[in-house]
């Protein structure tokens, strides 16, 4: 689930930057290479308004985080996949670049309400496409089209998943599709990283709990938004201060783990972190870990504190 990737990066950087100076990084060990791995390219905005970008980057970032919560798939990191937005390489390349066997490319098309989603994925190996797919339905189906989607992915990988995988990848965190555009539109701000635009995400993110209060990914995008912005310096140009904004983050979060979302669990951890209660933090980073295995976001933020907590073969 995206949002997290740079947020992640900045904030155990920053913290743990202040609080170990002197400190090395062990390098980790290499992922294993026996489960199928697989990058998820930007889907291509195909709608006559540019602005529709928000939409076809979120559900590219929303797939990406759906394989994330499988443990039987190792998925390409949003931050990696998307540096060939707009660039001419060849499959076969991206698959050697990024080191997986897989690559699903696509484009959605949204005017009003309806929606046609293209997807296609590429055996990297061989750039043979095991399947291609068109999926038309209106902005209420969303949830579905990209259950399909997702769906065929695992059938054309031949992953089992456990109950409670299931479980976890066709949760969105909310039922409600006003919530859920609006939370897309919020990602596409925080994204652009500027304290400028983290205040548009904001609002959006708060769009996205007045149409849903229990929406947990929102409240704690939130709380990212304002934890970040007080590390970054960023008060000022956010019209407030660093402890008003570490409340605000604190507030949010306690909303948020009413209903724990990995983002949640997430962002108590890199906050448990910045108070240097490193065992609550850990506790955190590995509950958001087990909700989502193959998480980048996750797996990173578990590293950084590990690392810094003297269990670096972990």
């Amino acid at each position: 689930s995206g949002i997290v990737a740079a947020a992640l990066v900045i904030i155990f950087g920053i913290v743990l930057w202040q609080l170990y100076q002197n400190k090395a990084v062990i390098p980790v060990k290499e992922a294993s290479a026996e489960k199928p791995s697989i990058a998820i390219l930007p889907f291509e905005n195909l709608s006559n308004d540019p602005e529709q970008k928000y939409f076809s980057d979120g559900l590219t970032d929303e797939l990406i985080g759906d394989l994330a919560k499988i443990s039987g798939i190792l998925v390409i990191s949003r931050n990696s996949a998307f540096t060939y937005r707009g660039k001419q390489v060849n499959i076969a390349q991206i698959a050697k670049d990024l080191n997986v066997k897989y690559v699903l490319e696509g484009s959605v098309q949204k005017s009003g309400d309806k929606v046609r989603i293209r997807a296609q994925l590429i055996d990297g190996a061989t750039d043979h496409h095991l399947w291609s797919e068109s999926y038309d339905g209106v902005l209420n189906d969303i949830f579905d089209l990209q259950d399909k989607i997702t769906g065929k992915i695992v059938s054309a990988l031949a992953v089992k998943l456990s109950p409670s995988e299931q479980e976890r990848v066709v949760d969105k965190g909310t039922n409600n599709v006003l919530a859920y555009e609006a939370f897309l539109k919020g990602k596409e701000q925080f994204a652009k990283h500027t304290p400028e635009d983290f205040l548009k995400a904001i609002e959006y993110y708060k769009q996205a709990v007045k149409f849903d209060p229990n929406f947990s990914r929102a409240y704690a995008a939130i709380g990212y938004a304002y934890q970040i912005g007080s590390n970054m310096d960023w008060e000022i140009k956010m019209g407030s201060n660093a402890i008003t904004m570490r409340l605000l983050a604190r507030n949010n979060l306690e909303l948020a783990m009413k209903n724990p979302s990995p983002e949640a669990y997430s962002l108590a951890s890199a906050m448990e972190l910045y108070r240097r209660n490193f065992r609550e933090s850990i506790t955190f980073a590995e509950k958001a870990h087990n909700n989502a295995p193959n998480s980048a976001d996750r797996l990173t933020g578990l590293g950084w504190i590990l690392a810094f907590t003297e269990r670096t073969e972990e």
